[in-house]
């Protein structure tokens, strides 16, 4: 017993004391012109970028430079994601200097990037990469979190020679290419070597390219021979106007729990993956639903034994049935296939969109309920309006609340008597809230339920 508090006493001061005896500043930043590059010139490794604005256009007229461990993010309860445009090719330069300090990450969290330029009336597009790595920049880490990608031209991120990515993390986005459909995303061939890429909870709307492309990841000018481990899982794709999400994978991958619909768009191709495990055995892509119309090409090219597609949990030719597809609203229709399809007995596709139930025919003229009752809201997620429907058994006084994660009040959506009966309607406009996670709790003479909706942005 000794022994093992003297090496847990040990761990947590290898692993607690230098982040105790590092000083993390953030510096906060107003909408404006060139305020993200004045910040991270004065930035120090570790420290955090804030973007103070709500919806606020942070122009950019040169390539912000990534010499440190810095994380650039949104400020928390900001109504609208901050908006970061570059008049450069190349929006975030990732240099060799990076690796060499104990800080060597870039975090981008609850951002909007946006190469759409407007500038007065006239709307120029000003193409090229998110993330370009210099050359001989090793171990380093990506993470993007909650951020939306809009209009890319080339590539999300794209390394350079003699390069190692530790692991690159995409999580909770949203990518929207709009005007531009050919951009790629985690692209990895031949000079720059990643170790592990997580893809996941995300939706692709109107986009095209391969998402994720790794071929040949071996480097070994850095001494390292590394194949890499993908994770590609609970992604809505809706609108890839290119043949194929996912580009040859080289290495252990496993594709789970997608939507991939071009139903809606009329394109013709789409929705078909290349995929190869080379290296590692047990390469595997399970529980997909495309609604290819690319007969034939429902599962494009399986390259190599290793890799394995579990066909009976594979639908193609399916309509997903999005409840209004064109205007980016993938929640699933009741009856959807995609419904409990996923590996995990949840739905196929990014988690945020919700079931959108369908609206009943009620000829009875009675409008007393049986039972006191809050359904859960619709649509969910939404933006900014979502409708509450509830019905209380007996007459008494009705509050309806809205809560943040904090548990912190931030709406009164109900606060009078009422009488028996049902369905009551409220609606709660969310236009001056933050995306997140809020509950909703109807109260009735100490009576009370409680349910979960999400503000997704």
């Amino acid at each position: 017993m000794k022994n093992f508090l003297l090496r847990y006493v040990a761990v947590m001061l290898i692993v607690f004391l230098p982040l105790a005896l590092s000083a993390q500043t953030t510096h906060q930043v107003a909408e404006g012109t060139d305020g993200i590059k004045a910040a991270l010139a004065g930035a120090a490794a570790g420290d955090i970028i804030e973007l103070t604005t709500s919806g606020g256009v942070y122009l950019e007229n040169d390539s912000l430079v990534i010499d440190k461990g810095v994380t650039i993010r949104a400020a928390a309860g900001l109504a609208e994601q901050p908006v970061i445009r570059s008049k450069a090719r190349i929006m975030f330069n990732i240099t060799a200097d990076l690796g060499i300090a104990d800080d060597w990450w870039l975090k981008l969290e609850g951002i909007h990037m946006d190469a759409l330029l407007i500038e007065g009336i006239d709307t120029t597009y000003v193409g090229g990469l998110l993330i370009q790595v210099d050359g001989g920049a090793t171990y380093y880490s990506l993470k993007i979190e909650g951020c939306t990608l809009s209009n890319l031209q080339n590539k999300i991120m794209w390394p350079g020679a003699d390069t190692y990515c530790d692991s690159a993390i995409y999580s909770n986005n949203i990518f929207q290419h709009g005007l531009v459909k050919n951009c790629d995303g985690l692209f990895f061939r031949n000079a720059g070597t990643v170790g592990y890429v997580l893809m996941e909870n995300s939706t692709f709307w109107d986009a095209g390219g391969m998402f994720i492309d790794v071929r040949d990841g071996e480097n070994t000018t850095i001494g390292e021979i590394v194949v890499p481990e993908v994770i590609f899982q609970n992604i809505t794709v809706a609108g890839n106007s290119q043949p194929w999400p996912m580009g040859i994978i080289r290495g252990k991958v496993t594709v789970k729990n997608l939507i991939i619909s071009n139903r809606a768009y009329g394109y013709s191709s789409g929705g078909w993956f290349k995929l190869r495990g080379v290296e590692a055995p047990g390469a595997l892509a399970s529980h997909i639903l495309q609604d290819s119309t690319n007969q034939g090409k429902g599962f494009g090219q399986l390259n190599d034994s290793l890799a394995v597609l579990d066909s009976t949990t594979w639908q193609w030719n399916v309509d997903p049935m999005f409840d209004d597809p064109l205007n980016g609203s993938f929640n699933l229709q009741e009856g959807s296939p995609a419904i409990g399809a996923a590996d995990d007995g949840g739905n196929l596709g990014d988690p945020r969109w919700g079931v959108v139930p369908r609206v009943a025919v009620d000829n009875k003229i009675s409008t007393t309920p049986t039972k006191f009752s809050l359904e859960q809201n619709y649509p969910n997620p939404f933006n900014p309006e979502t409708t509450i429907k509830y019905a209380i058994q007996k007459s008494g006084h009705v509050s309806l609340n809205v809560y943040n994660s904090l548990g912190q009040q931030v709406a009164t959506l109900v606060n009078q008597p009422m009488k028996a009966g049902g369905p009551h309607h409220a609606i709660w406009n969310a236009s001056s809230s933050p995306s997140g996670i809020y509950f909703y709790k109807l109260l009735v003479d100490g009576k009370a339920q409680v349910r979960k909706m999400i503000l997704m942005k």
